[in-house]
């Protein structure tokens, strides 16, 4: 996984971050899949702002 730094912001992210607008709509079991899969292929940055 690339590694970027954010200009005023994290040093040392992956580049492709997993986006969780979704998440509620999944079980507990399936979102944890989802971010423990995201984890393992190397993300380390979850957005997790809520939408509009």
């Amino acid at each position: 996984m690339k590694i970027i730094s954010v200009v005023n912001g994290p040093k040392n992210i992956s580049a492709i971050v997993q986006g969780c607008m979704r998440m509620p709509a999944l079980s507990k079991e399936d979102a944890a899949k989802v971010i423990r899969t995201a984890y393992d292929c190397g993300c380390d940055c979850m957005d997790s702002s809520p939408s509009r």
